[in-house]
């Protein structure tokens, strides 16, 4: 509390900009925040079924434009890996030119990455934590029973400290508005 009404004095006093302030709240709540408020629902998860043939599995990875694509096994709930594409695409060139390649012994193995599973009653702090511990970017949230909740990121975590983060091909048009002085805000 002592932190929060200083940064808020220095705040009203100017020496601290809005933006700064409200990082700095942002930190200062992820351990308040339990890991199932800023998860990714189940429901919304993009996965593929890792059953389905080498050729074709690859190929819908790449469509859905994601870096790290889970994986399941029988039923959609059932997540056994995580698909690393970026590791995967750099290898992937070097197989296809191989004039001895076939997608039949293409093996997947080296670029998934074990399933993670973490409580959703972890706090964000915690989990900020977990993640730089483990070296890992993804994490699968489940309940008490271990049923799988849904998905929780760094990237989530850090966009509850900086704001929303978007890549470079989700920004739109909207956003670039001409001023009659013929300038353009961005």
């Amino acid at each position: 509390n002592e932190i929060r009404d200083t940064v808020y004095l220095k705040h009203k006093e100017g020496s601290i900009y809005s933006y700064d302030r409200k990082m700095i709240e942002g930190v200062l709540d992820l351990s308040e925040i339990e890991i199932c408020e800023v998860m990714i629902h189940r429901k919304d998860i993009i996965s593929l079924n890792i059953e389905i043939e080498n050729k074709i599995l690859i190929k819908q990875a790449l469509e859905l434009k994601h870096s790290r694509i889970p994986l399941w096994r029988d039923n959609p709930e059932n997540i056994i890996g995580v698909l690393n594409i970026r590791k995967l695409l750099k290898n992937l060139n070097f197989a296809k030119n191989n004039e001895s390649f076939d997608w039949k012994d293409f093996n997947l193995k080296p670029y998934l990455i074990d399933a993670w599973f973490v409580p959703a009653s972890n706090s964000l702090r915690a989990q900020l934590s977990a993640f730089r511990r483990k070296k890992q970017k993804i994490a699968f949230v489940v309940d008490e029973y271990g049923s799988l909740q849904g998905l929780v990121t760094l990237e989530d975590i850090l966009e509850e400290i900086v704001g929303e983060i978007k890549e470079q091909d989700e920004i739109n048009a909207g956003e670039i508005m001409k001023l009659k002085d013929g300038y353009y805000k961005i």
